[in-house]
């Protein structure tokens, strides 16, 4: 989960935010449940609450531990899945009570068991994500919501970590694929613009970008090339 790396035998509950990376290796025949869910905040909601949760938001920490009582959580795991499966509008309203008996139960053991959850590395997270999928459209607005949190909050942090901002680094990645792209093949600029969709609206400041990595022979032989 992220960079953490747990051992699973048996039983065992892992709890991430969105945008959180989860890998699975398994020896042997693994049978797990995936519960996706999103918290809202009831309206109407204090201002202060709201900034609260920006920087204390429970539903983005990451915890993972064996329960001591497995049984309990896997019949009410089972019986969520029974009760969505069924589709019915009463049944959806017995899921989402069923759901807060879990959550309740979770986090009674989790507690009892004296686990301390560990707030996630938005900045990290944030690397992440940009280094997949740098050839989509974004923006500082679309990578926070991704990660939901603020653009001011995710800002300060990744300029307090990486010294720049992250649209600045964003376009630095978009520039080191395009220039390995150039390197490694026949393309020209326009060429290595067009299947990366890097999002330079300048084509002039697109060729100062990924030209500035290549060297000087290749970057005068590539815009040569052009066409």
């Amino acid at each position: 989960m992220d960079n953490s790396i747990h051992r699973v035998e048996r039983f065992y509950v892992l709890h991430g935010g969105k945008g959180m990376c989860l890998s699975i290796l398994a020896e042997e025949g693994l049978e797990y449940f995936i519960i996706l869910y999103k918290a809202t905040l009831a309206l109407p909601s204090r201002k202060e609450i709201a900034q609260l949760l920006e920087k204390e938001n429970p539903f983005q920490n990451q915890y993972a531990f064996a329960p001591h009582y497995p049984l309990p959580l896997y019949d009410q795991v089972k019986l969520l899945e029974q009760e969505w499966r069924e589709a019915s509008e009463l049944g959806k309203l017995h899921v989402k009570a069923l759901f807060h008996q879990f959550v309740y139960e979770l986090l009674q053991q989790l507690y009892g068991q004296g686990i301390e959850p560990l707030k996630p590395d938005l900045v990290s997270q944030a690397v992440v994500y940009m280094r997949e999928h740098f050839s989509r459209p974004m923006t500082l607005d679309s990578i926070a919501e991704e990660l939901e949190c603020s653009t001011g909050h995710l800002s300060r942090l990744f300029k307090s970590k990486m010294h720049t901002s992250p649209i600045h680094y964003l376009g630095q990645v978009r520039a080191d694929r395009a220039a390995e792209l150039l390197m490694q093949t026949d393309a020209t600029f326009i060429h290595a613009r067009k299947s990366q969709n890097n999002g330079h609206d300048d084509y002039v400041v697109f060729i100062i970008d990924a030209g500035s990595l290549l060297g000087s022979d290749e970057y005068k032989w590539k815009l040569a090339n052009e066409g």
